[in-house]
């Protein structure tokens, strides 16, 4: 049992990192799928592929970047050059580069990384699109969890058939409190990692920059500084320490320290001046983890990277479990009361017995 445990928390671990990587990182490695002709012949519409982190990018590279100015949230494209204050980009099926379109020189932490390759030809899934977006159109926003279950599900039976040495008889051994422990930790460490997985994210945000701005509160005046409001929430069952930070151009200029559970929070965000009209895109990270170590301690883990508060959080968690049911363990004669196959336990039946004979009295037989 104890091996079996040990072997779940690190599926669950492995699985939840593998597909959530993406939310602590620049947004990668992930898979993604193309919705566009950009890219043709190199890559299809509904072509699948896997984007991967990367610090250096060259000419020739096929990066997927957060845009400013062109209308998607995310665009795949190529590296054609470099300019002064960044890089220059084109479709493989543009007649123009995407700066010649209006958009900014792609600068790195816009790019979530590049797209993987084999031999030099990116890695395709065919047709990932299309089972995306009939996943998506039956399970709504609930395709993210079932791709979570699944690859959490795949990742345990891996590791179970790599690592479970082959059994000739079954084992008969009674789950009782100890079991219980693990299976509380697991379950509970699981819970809190995938909230903060989930409560972390990169924000997409567009606002307009006019010379006669609206009243909204995405309207921006042209050639002036602008301001705008964010809410972020929390919608787990714990209280969260809230930290966001804004990829540049934006900056942050207000944000709340804590967020209480199942509330939200405003982050006021700064809009820098725009010489230009018209639609303009921005982007802003938001990291809410569990209020279970002190603030300075998270933001110092945090700054050194957001995996070492994750574990932080996770490792003070797990302690903080362990001595709890550590306690109920050391009360005299628990462990007896609590084993969970009671069925096959002829102590237990013949206990719950006497406790239905106190309380309903015993059983008469019928003439």
């Amino acid at each position: 049992m104890k091996k079996l445990t040990y072997r779940a928390l690190i599926g669950i671990i492995l699985a939840l990192l593998i597909v959530n990587v993406g939310a602590i990182t620049q947004g990668a490695p992930r898979f993604i799928y193309v919705f566009s002709e950009s890219m043709e012949p190199t890559i299809h519409v509904n072509d699948g592929f896997l984007v991967w982190p990367s610090f250096n990018y060259d000419i020739d590279d096929i990066v997927v970047y957060r845009p400013v100015k062109l209308e998607a949230a995310l665009v795949t494209h190529r590296i054609v050059g470099v300019a002064s204050d960044g890089f220059i980009t084109q479709g493989d099926n543009s007649p123009v580069t995407d700066q010649t379109s209006g958009e900014p020189a792609l600068t790195g932490n816009r790019i979530l990384g590049r797209v993987f390759t084999i031999n030099g030809k990116p890695f395709i899934i065919h047709g990932l699109g299309d089972v995306y977006e009939s996943m998506q159109e039956k399970l709504g926003t609930g395709v993210r969890y079932v791709a979570i279950g699944l690859i959490t599900l795949g990742v345990m039976l891996a590791l179970w058939e790599a690592w479970s040495p082959q059994r000739k008889k079954r084992s008969r051994r009674r789950w009782r409190l100890r079991d219980i422990y693990r299976l509380v930790a697991i379950v509970a460490i699981g819970f809190v990692v995938l909230g903060v997985l989930l409560g972390t994210r990169v924000n997409q945000i567009k606002y307009l920059v006019s010379v006669n701005p609206g009243t909204l509160a995405d309207h921006m005046r042209v050639d002036k500084i602008g301001y705008l409001p964010v809410k972020v929430n929390n919608a787990g069952f714990l209280p969260t320490w809230h930290i966001s930070s804004a990829i540049p151009p934006l900056t942050i200029k207000e944000a709340p320290a804590m967020i209480k559970a199942r509330s939200e929070g405003l982050v006021i965000i700064t809009i820098p001046a725009h010489h230009e009209t018209g639609w303009y895109q921005g982007y802003v990270r938001i990291y809410n983890y569990p209020m279970i170590l002190p603030r300075p301690v998270i933001v110092w883990l945090h700054e050194q990277s957001p995996y070492l508060a994750l574990t932080g959080i996770a490792a003070s968690f797990a302690l903080l479990i362990f001595i709890v049911l550590r306690i109920i363990g050391s009360i005299p004669g628990i462990e007896g009361w609590i084993p969970l196959n009671a069925l096959k336990d002829k102590i237990t039946a013949r206990r719950l017995q006497r406790i239905h004979s106190r309380l309903f009295g015993r059983r008469r037989s019928r003439d």
